[in-house]
């Protein structure tokens, strides 16, 4: 494995894990709004996309 292919792959565990950390923190700290919950979710997808984005974009010019 050469060292490009370690550092995608690192992107891609960080799209992984980001989303359901990112989600449970902002849960814990505003927890009556249930619509600050879906909010978090939802910017946990666009960080996730624009991570393995930024992954697939790294990995081609290398």
């Amino acid at each position: 494995m050469t060292g490009s292919m370690g550092f995608a792959m690192v992107f891609m565990a960080l799209a992984l894990l980001a989303p359901s950390a990112l989600a449970a923190y902002v849960a814990r700290r505003i927890q009556p709004a249930r619509t600050a919950y879906i909010a978090a979710i939802l910017s946990a997808l666009a960080l996730s996309v624009l991570l393995m984005g930024f992954t697939a974009l790294f990995s081609s010019y290398v």
